[in-house]
């Protein structure tokens, strides 16, 4: 994969012997992260050095130590920070029509999002890591798929789930829903199928999962 260049930050100029500014100090920040997400999708975990980030970002190995301990607290920050920068604002649009379509319309989002290549190879970077980092593993799967569930959810509701009995009936229709229609087809993009046809093939079934919940009864009661 060819790094993204373009929006990388240029390094910042700053007097000599003065402390750097929030904004500049903010701004090497964002330029070891850049650098480190491009390096560990490129190489991977075990190829990437913290000496390696400091070198690409621009940045003193010292700005970097300061900030992130080893390499395995630096992968850590960029893994949180990708997840969260990659997640799809929450909006349900007013007045949407039957339940199957707005579930349908859900799914493709969703699909799109997370079969995105740099998406498949972010999570296989967390994947040759779990050995090590079992916890960041579990953190980054947890976040993920609780934020499908809960756009899900909404779409089933036709707005946020509150705590009620009705909310969780919600929220557990919604996650039979990821389980049949998303986590498929990412593990098929992880295995290595193309994702565009992976995509197309993907969205083709939505209305298969929608029918077994459909059938299931996990949609009495929505309209």
């Amino acid at each position: 994969m060819e790094p993204d260049k373009s929006n990388a930050p240029s390094p910042v100029k700053r007097a000599r012997g003065g402390r750097p500014s929030a904004e500049q100090a903010g701004d090497v920040d964002r330029r070891i992260l850049h650098a480190a997400t491009v390096l560990f999708l490129e190489q991977g975990f075990e190829a990437t050095g913290c000496e390696q980030v400091a070198a690409q970002a621009g940045a003193s190995k010292a700005s970097l130590y300061a900030r992130y301990a080893n390499t395995e607290a630096l992968f850590e920050a960029v893994i949180l920070n990708y997840v969260q920068r990659s997640m799809a604002p929450m909006t349900q649009k007013a007045g949407s029509s039957t339940i199957e379509a707005r579930l349908r319309a859900v799914g493709e989002s969703l699909l799109a999002d997370s079969l995105q290549s740099e998406v498949i190879a972010m999570m296989r970077a967390v994947i040759t890591t779990v050995y090590r980092m079992p916890d960041l593993a579990r953190l980054a799967y947890r976040i993920g798929r609780d934020h499908c569930v809960l756009k899900v959810a909404m779409a089933i509701a036709g707005e946020g789930p509150d705590d009620t009995e009705v909310g969780a009936r919600a929220m557990t229709a919604a996650g039979k829903f990821v389980d049949l229609a998303l986590a498929p087809n990412q593990m098929r993009a992880l295995m290595g199928e193309a994702p565009e046809p992976l995509l197309e093939e993907a969205c083709r079934g939505l209305d298969d999962s929608i029918a077994i919940l459909v059938k299931g009864g996990w949609l009495d009661g929505w309209k």
